[in-house]
């Protein structure tokens, strides 16, 4: 769920982990693009395995300097190892031994990127023309390769409830529903059926929000 294979290849997921081993080359996208977030993501490979985590992509990215960035799984004699944006830099030395677990976690916030693997800074890339929002890929390369504890948080949102009162909201007093912002910031709906609306007009977005009903 959330996820939209571009091609054909034996992605499947067992046991909480994302596996693939054979068939095109190509991405495990996200269906939904990002722009600003932190990510973090577990991934183990066997020694000559060639896959990667796409940000920012296209669907089907054709080339990694112009319409993703690439974020390399690759041994070290490759041009680009792990830790490297393909065709854009190369990441520093680090001791990722293959057929062991590894973290990556990536900030990405607008041009700037901090690569972390296993907590080690890996690479810091500063591009002034960045490319907008996009996709998160898995990509099938060459080899086995598997994902796992993937964790995104977007960045750059703003808050729709102050946690104060309801600023920014459109109420119906005629309809039944009783919306209240609770002591400690939370808003309370009671009373039954009705509705609440945003002041705000929004077209394309990412909505979070944590919810519990008492019903």
């Amino acid at each position: 769920f959330g996820w939209r294979p571009v091609g054909e290849a034996d992605w499947q997921v067992k046991d909480g982990v994302i596996r693939v081993s054979s068939g095109e080359k190509c991405l495990l996208r996200t269906t939904t693009q990002f722009g600003n977030y932190l990510l973090k993501i577990d991934f183990r490979a066997a020694e000559k395995t060639n896959s990667g985590v796409f940000l920012r992509t296209s669907p089907r990215p054709q080339d990694p300097s112009r319409d993703c960035y690439e974020l390399n799984i690759a041994p070290e004699d490759n041009p680009f190892p792990t830790g490297s944006f393909v065709r854009r830099i190369r990441g520093q030395a680090v001791d990722a031994h293959f057929d062991d677990w590894h973290t990556y976690e990536i900030q990405v916030n607008r041009g700037e990127f901090v690569v972390r693997i296993d907590g080690q800074i890996v690479l810091q890339y500063d591009e002034p023309k960045w490319l907008g929002r996009g996709y998160i890929g898995l990509q099938h390369h060459d080899g086995a390769v598997e994902f796992r504890n993937i964790k995104l948080k977007p960045r750059r949102m703003s808050s729709l409830l102050n946690g104060r009162d309801l600023s920014g909201w459109v109420t119906y007093p005629d309809l039944a529903s009783r919306f209240t912002v609770t002591e400690t910031g939370e808003l309370s709906v009671r009373n039954g059926r009705g509705q609440l609306e945003s002041e705000g007009r929004y077209g394309d977005f990412v909505l979070q929000l944590d919810c519990i009903t008492h019903g």
